[in-house]
């Protein structure tokens, strides 16, 4: 494995040392010790995944705001408006499917975005 070095950090790795070559870099170290899958991306460069902190409680806050944002809030929405509609039964049957898709994806962004306390 291979890592270009800028300013005294890892700014890309690759199993091949040629994959630098538009890189604005100053050196490629060999690494045999790692792979590939032993480094993570962190605020712009590489660490080894045992070195990247673990998320604040205030950055997981923030990442599920936005996740809520993008992805829950568009369902809401959508809920919304077809509660203005006349309520028959294929627009209550609507309703409930998206609920039911909202309260799933709440699950999953809670799921992939944990607090400390979850």
């Amino acid at each position: 494995m291979y890592k270009a070095i800028k300013d005294s950090k890892i700014i890309a790795i690759s199993d091949t040392d040629n994959k630098f070559f538009c890189l604005i870099k100053d050196k490629v170290v060999e690494d045999t010790e790692h792979t590939i899958s032993d480094f993570g991306a962190y605020n712009g460069e590489y660490l080894l995944l045992s070195d990247i902190p673990a998320p604040t409680q205030e950055e997981q806050s923030e990442k599920r705001a936005q996740a809520y944002l993008t992805e829950i809030d568009p369902i809401t929405a959508h809920i919304s408006r077809l509660r203005d509609e006349e309520q028959t039964e294929e627009v209550i049957k609507k309703i409930n499917n998206l609920i039911f898709e909202r309260n799933e994806k709440i699950k999953e962004i809670k799921k992939k975005i944990p607090y400390l306390t979850d």
